[in-house]
């Protein structure tokens, strides 16, 4: 009975730590996408958009997370819509590890202003938030392998009705 019992709550410390690694991970993969949420609806939301007030914003909202993100990387990419669907100019900055960002001033066509300019936007706000790969919380995963939990990643797109000046 003593033997039954010592593998059966081996077993079930086994899945505990497992469920609370995934858990914590789980968590930090939320704080990231609200993170990239919370940077977008700022600079979406100011009057006017350059490279000081949206890296002010960007060092800001990485304070407010503390040392849950403190090595957390975001980048920001603000272009301006003009007429044409073309770009109306664009500002991008990027902190901490160096997120990659999937959207650029390229890709904004005439179609997407037409959407975008009819609801009073003048640009778009991407944000990109990522974390790199580091060690699983609990650190349980060294006994099978030492395999680290994947880099997070989160983004936000909004528009704003901001003037770009760059």
């Amino acid at each position: 009975m003593a033997i039954e019992a010592a593998l059966c709550l081996m077993t079930a410390i086994l899945l505990l730590i497992g469920t609370t690694d995934l858990v914590l991970e789980l968590r930090l993969w939320l704080r990231v996408n609200a993170l990239a949420s919370h940077i977008g609806q700022v600079v979406a939301q100011s009057d006017t958009l350059s490279d000081s007030s949206v890296l002010a914003v960007m060092t800001s909202g990485l304070a407010a997370e503390g040392t849950l993100l403190a090595n957390a990387g975001v980048t920001v990419t603000v272009i301006g819509l003009s007429k044409s669907g073309a770009s109306g100019g664009s500002i991008r900055q990027q902190t901490g590890n160096g997120c990659a960002s999937a959207y650029s001033s390229a890709t904004v066509s005439a179609t997407q202003f037409t959407s975008l300019g009819a609801g009073g936007a003048t640009a778009i706000v991407a944000v990109d938030t990522c974390t790199p790969a580091q060690p699983w919380p609990v650190n349980f995963s060294l006994l099978f392998g030492g395999k680290e939990s994947p880099a997070l990643h989160g983004s936000a797109v909004l528009a704003s009705s901001a003037t770009l000046s760059e």
